[in-house]
């Protein structure tokens, strides 16, 4: 139930009423009303309404007329009033206040100046006013001020010391204003003249070899411990014996046809090994140097070129510290030695070539394709060797295209190796771009020895590319 539900109403005396009419409000009382603020909603002001009355806001009352259909009668009717005195009291108020005439129902519908009316009757002691009721705003008690803060104390003052000079900030003019671009607007087009600059491709090349051959020496792959440094020991031919057979005859044939090599040319067999095709060649009558990273492989070289009484040059070394300049007139790698090292690594290489080659010279790299390894990978390869067996456990990671190879071989002793090979496999599009970037120009793709010049895509197990230098890069 609400407050006000069990509470008696205040009944709103009639015209045609004769009941006890309540006695008007005092000035005491007048006064005591609180003014009208905002926060007590919308309060018409009375000296507003008094001096004129058709500003002032406006509320019909409903007055049943005397005689009117409907009308009741009950407890709270009060003795009527003689017929002239509620005619002269309904003719002031109709003077006062236009009233509308309803013929329906039987009621007079007089606009007043309150939103609501007030007990005091409307009769000609006061003239027919109505004061309007204003609702009491709730007392608060008033703020009590906080106390203010203390001061901080002011800081200690150093010693004077010699101060560096002072380095001031240039501030913008009061005059000038500071745009900010409007993020929501489309980008405005910027017009390019005619004659624009022709920008040089080869300035974006030399960037990349710049930060290649910065991420080379920064992030070296370390060579003590490393995969490439202790396969190929000897017990690299326990498990691969040597191939000394005719397919190292057709493979020479193929390098002398593609490097296009003058008698007495001077060639490099990069990562040469035990010396499959550097002897060979050496046996034609070319000048031949071989470089590779293994002792016991140089070993085994030498070793050969001996035995043919051929005098050959055996360097030890890495790849990636080629320091030759326009000194061999052909290069060779054979057999999957490239792609050892980290992306940079590899590039650098092949610029280290690049600048070892005099000019017209050519490279012939054989590398397994990458397309063709993809459809015939294993994950699991076993074979038995010299007194070993071997075993290995394959997988390739398609995010880097390279080859994880985890080697475990036992031998006849007893003795067990372990090894965890990781080779970048690449597809062709891929060597074609790296050859270009260094300086290089394809001549020649073969998919194998038997075909040379021929390539036949994902069919071609190996990429055998011949390019040649054509100029030195700046």
């Amino acid at each position: 139930m609400l407050p006000d539900e069990s509470d008696e109403k205040p009944e709103i005396p009639r015209p045609d009423d004769g009941s006890a009419q309540p006695a008007p409000a005092s000035a005491a009382e007048a006064s005591a009303l609180p003014a009208p603020s905002e926060d007590h909603g919308v309060v018409p002001d009375p000296a507003f309404a008094a001096d004129d009355p058709a500003a002032a806001p406006l509320a019909a009352v409903f007055k049943r007329r005397k005689g009117s259909p409907g009308a009741t009668t009950g407890s709270r009717r009060a003795s009527r009033r003689n017929t002239d005195s509620v005619e002269l009291e309904l003719a002031q108020a109709r003077a006062e206040s236009p009233a509308v005439q309803s013929d329906a129902g039987g009621y007079d519908v007089v606009l007043t100046d309150a939103f609501r009316v007030d007990d005091a009757p409307c009769g000609p002691s006061d003239g027919g006013a109505l004061r309007p009721v204003v609702a009491q705003a709730p007392s608060s008690p008033p703020p009590v001020p906080s106390p203010p803060r203390p001061e901080p104390p002011p800081p200690p003052v150093a010693a004077p010391t010699s101060a560096a000079p002072r380095l001031e900030t240039p501030t913008p003019d009061a005059d000038e204003s500071i745009e900010i671009p409007d993020d929501t607007e489309p980008a405005a087009r910027i017009a390019l003249p005619d004659n624009a600059v022709d920008l040089d491709p080869a300035l974006a090349v030399d960037t990349i070899l710049s930060l290649a051959r910065k991420s080379a020496t920064v992030r070296r792959t370390p060579t003590a411990g490393a995969w490439f440094a202790e396969l190929f020991g000897n017990d690299y031919f326990l498990a691969h014996p040597q191939r000394l057979g005719p397919s190292t005859a057709a493979e020479v044939t193929l390098i002398e046809s593609a490097l296009k090599l003058g008698a007495g040319a001077r060639v490099l067999d990069l990562c040469c090994g035990y010396g499959r095709h550097t002897v060979p060649m050496a046996a034609k009558g070319y000048e031949v140097v071989g470089l590779d990273l293994s002792l016991d492989m140089l070993k085994a070289a030498l070793g050969r070129a001996q035995a043919n009484a051929l005098a050959i040059k055996f360097v030890h070394g890495d790849m990636r510290d080629l320091n030759f300049r326009d000194v061999f007139d052909g290069i060779y790698c054979f057999d999957s030695s490239f792609g050892f090292f980290t992306e940079p690594e590899n590039l650098m290489v092949l610029r280290g070539v690049h600048d070892a080659l005099k000019r017209g010279g050519r490279f012939i790299l054989d590398v397994a394709n990458r397309d063709y390894a993809l459809r015939g990978i294993p994950t699991r390869n076993w074979w038995e060797g010299d007194g070993c067996l071997v075993q290995e456990d394959i997988e390739f990671d398609h995010l880097t295209s390279r080859l994880a190879i985890k080697r475990f071989a036992v031998f006849a002793d007893g003795m067990q190796r372990e090894y965890n090979i990781s080779m970048r496999l690449y597809a062709l599009h891929e060597l074609v771009r790296m050859f270009q970037m260094v300086g290089f120009e394809v001549r020649e793709i073969s998919g194998s020895r038997h075909t040379p010049g021929a390539f036949f895509g994902p069919e071609s197990n190996r990429i055998i590319l011949t390019a040649e230098k054509v100029g030195p890069r700046v």
